[in-house]
């Protein structure tokens, strides 16, 4: 769709935009995820094990019911998940200084040098993408970025509204 958008667009026009934008992102987000894990040197992890590892990195000291919700996933998914990262040496549970029967997530040094080849590696596979583009299609993506967080901000409060 290369449609210039109204000021004023219609419901049709806003759902066929919405329709074609998750299509797009979605595709990206698939595209890249394989490229990236088919060049990556050595052996890449599952997505949602990479996934968790990202987000722990994110979010130092998070608990397993936060990274589940963050992830969209299940409480027990992500305790399965943790175990096999806890065995691979990427990450340790600490227990809760507050509640002890708690645990807190943390990637160890193996985990965070891994995490940070992989965003290394996607940067640099990103980068040669972005090189195929030309000035102005650059230019029209860099624009788009702050709308699209927007966007995603925006659809996310929607939630108890669009249940209806």
């Amino acid at each position: 769709m290369t449609e210039t958008v109204s000021v004023h667009p219609t419901a049709d026009h806003l759902k066929t935009l919405g329709t074609e934008l998750a299509d797009a992102v979605f595709g990206f987000r698939r595209v890249t995820r394989r490229v990236v894990r088919q060049s990556f040197p050595g052996d890449p992890l599952p997505p949602s094990e990479a996934e968790l590892l990202a987000f722990v990195g994110r979010s130092k000291g998070t608990g397993v019911g936060e990274a589940a919700q963050a992830l969209q996933l299940a409480p027990n998914t992500v305790s399965t998940l943790v175990g096999r990262l806890v065995e691979a040496g990427l990450l340790e549970r600490r227990a809760d200084p507050a509640d002890g029967r708690a645990a807190r997530l943390q990637l160890t040094t193996t985990g965070t040098a891994r995490v940070r080849r992989w965003r290394r590696h996607r940067a640099e596979v990103l980068a040669r993408g972005l090189d195929t583009l030309d000035d102005d299609e650059r230019a029209a993506l860099a624009a788009a970025l702050g709308p699209l967080r927007r966007l995603g901000e925006n659809l996310d409060t929607l939630v108890p509204e669009v249940r209806r």
